[in-house]
């Protein structure tokens, strides 16, 4: 499969579109070729308090994987979570 890479223009070195260049958390999608199809890849992150046990059972429910403890600049702890399913398109 082939990347596409940078399909805006004016934006150097943005390598993803789905999601706002000046904003490098949150959702990202990559494109790629694959003969007649384009196949996206999507990586959704979400963090949560360590003591909202309901928001982590229902990320892991819904295919979320925990990925570890990330510190905000406040230097508040957050659990993190990310899904990062493959669609193929038409």
């Amino acid at each position: 499969m082939k990347k596409i890479i940078n399909p805006w223009l004016h934006k150097p070195e943005y390598n993803c579109f789905g999601c706002c260049p000046e904003n490098p958390i949150g959702l990202h999608i990559e494109f790629y070729e694959d003969g007649e199809y384009i196949v996206s890849i999507w990586h959704l992150r979400i963090d949560t308090h360590r003591d909202n046990k309901i928001m982590q059972h229902n990320l892991t429910k819904h295919g979320f994987s925990y990925c570890g403890v990330i510190y905000l600049a406040s230097g508040d702890e957050r659990l993190a979570y990310q899904r990062s399913p493959k669609a193929k398109a038409l």
